[in-house]
């Protein structure tokens, strides 16, 4: 009797992980997903399109506490597990200290939501001026 129920279960997982990959892929809003060592392993559209980043070669590898305002605020990530701000990401000094060539070299005001989750880190961004 437990073979059935173990066939099921499998059977329902599939769709779940279809479900969520199909859900980060889609999303409006721009998810950046870290490893526990804080290092970028994927991202998708939405985060590099709101971020003006050419292609997601281009800052996989990168720390999420290169990030001042993260790293300013890690001891309350940690302990709280979610932080929330508004701050300005400025593509035109991310352009002059060679970390990526955005498309388009500006300031834009992003809302930010940064969680700890059980495999590392996700951020999640928004254009604050598409969120009025």
């Amino acid at each position: 009797m437990n073979k059935p129920n173990q066939n099921n279960q499998k059977r329902q997982e599939r769709p779940i992980t279809t479900n969520l990959e199909e859900i980060f892929y889609q999303s409006p809003i721009g998810i950046f997903l870290y490893d526990k060592n804080g290092i970028l392993t994927k991202a998708n559209n939405s985060a590099l399109n709101i971020a003006r980043i050419p292609k997601l070669d281009d800052v996989l590898g990168t720390n999420i506490f290169d990030n001042p305002k993260i790293a300013f605020k890690k001891e309350e990530l940690h302990e709280k597990r979610l932080i929330r701000f508004q701050d300005s990401l400025d593509l035109l000094q991310i352009k002059e200290q060679n970390i990526y060539n955005p498309l388009e070299p500006e300031v834009i005001d992003l809302d930010w939501t940064v969680s700890v989750t059980d495999s590392g880190y996700l951020i999640q961004i928004q254009d604050t001026v598409t969120n009025n």
